[in-house]
């Protein structure tokens, strides 16, 4: 019974010695993670006029220090939004979820805040919800855009940081008509280009 004590009291005298020498030794992943809410606005008039002039942006970021300044990104965003329709006034929906991949330069103004210039290449996925007669009532739709972004970092800590940024949205939709067009009226390309403006908050590890 002696020697087995003997044994736990060795082996948490080594675990208690290893602690430090693993967080001296450890090196941070620089992995971070971001939640961001923007304000979207559409630079296309027709898009104000039906949905109205802007509305809340909801993201998720994630990126990766790959080269010196160079920081490598991914991210997700998405918004749902209720309008209603130019002349007869019919209610719709329109959601859109683009999903971006790019990279940011990062400068350093202090110790705790950075700024950043970065660009990324789009996929989104459009979906549209009409309740009329005369359009086609759902229509899903998936396009390339792209994004230019710049903002700024301040750290609370090693680990904790706010974001505020500014993105610029570049993302149009270009509709088929199928051989039924003639019932129905015809929809013309959509612009969802336009401004985020917003803040986040994200973790490093």
């Amino acid at each position: 019974m002696k020697i087995a004590n003997l044994y736990r009291l060795c082996v948490l005298l080594g675990l208690l010695a290893y602690a430090p020498l693993s967080a001296f030794y450890w090196q941070p992943l620089d992995l971070s993670i971001e939640g961001r809410i923007a304000y979207y606005k559409p630079s296309s008039k027709r898009v104000q006029e039906i949905y109205s002039n802007g509305w809340a942006d909801y993201q998720v970021e994630v990126s990766k220090d790959f080269f010196c300044n160079w920081r490598v990104w991914a991210g997700v965003s998405g918004f749902s939004k209720k309008g209603h329709s130019i002349g007869f006034n019919d209610p719709t929906r329109i959601q859109m979820i683009p999903v971006s991949l790019g990279v940011k330069y990062m400068y350093s103004l202090t110790p705790c805040t950075k700024i950043y210039l970065g660009g990324a290449g789009c996929y989104s996925f459009l979906k549209i919800r009409d309740h009329s007669d005369y359009v086609h009532q759902h229509i899903r739709k998936e396009e390339f855009g792209g994004l230019i972004q710049a903002g700024a970092y301040y750290y609370f800590s090693r680990c904790l940081y706010a974001d505020v940024f500014v993105d610029y949205l570049f993302q149009h939709f270009h509709f088929s008509h199928s051989h039924d067009s003639y019932y129905y009226v015809k929809r013309n390309s959509l612009d969802m280009s336009g401004f985020k403006v917003g803040a986040g908050i994200g973790c490093t590890f």
